[in-house]
């Protein structure tokens, strides 16, 4: 009866941390976005095609997006982001890492 307890908490954690790569919040996402080009505001940005890498070994991801200045300058971004070893904690993001190259 143990073994089946000890099972389905092992499965149940396996889940969780399948869940803990969740994508940013994409209202500081851009806000971060903004702040790394020097913009004055989050309205002279518009952020597109969001996409996420395939994981790595340690599941760690790089998100990518194209940014696009009200100017019209256009600039490709990444942030680099792993979970939390712990499967209850909620996922933090290095928003201060952002990188964003002219295109």
């Amino acid at each position: 009866m143990s073994s089946n307890k000890s099972f389905i908490i092992v499965i149940l954690a396996g889940l969780l941390v399948g869940c803990a790569a969740v994508s940013p919040d994409l209202l500081v996402l851009q806000n971060h976005t903004a702040s790394k080009l020097g913009l004055a505001s989050t309205d002279e940005v518009i952020l597109t095609n969001l996409h996420q890498s395939e994981p790595n070994a340690f599941n760690g991801r790089t998100i990518m997006w194209d940014a696009k200045t009200a100017k019209g300058r256009q600039f490709q971004c990444s942030l680099f982001v792993t979970p939390p070893l712990n499967p209850l904690e909620k996922v933090s993001y290095r928003y201060q890492d952002v990188e964003c190259q002219p295109r």
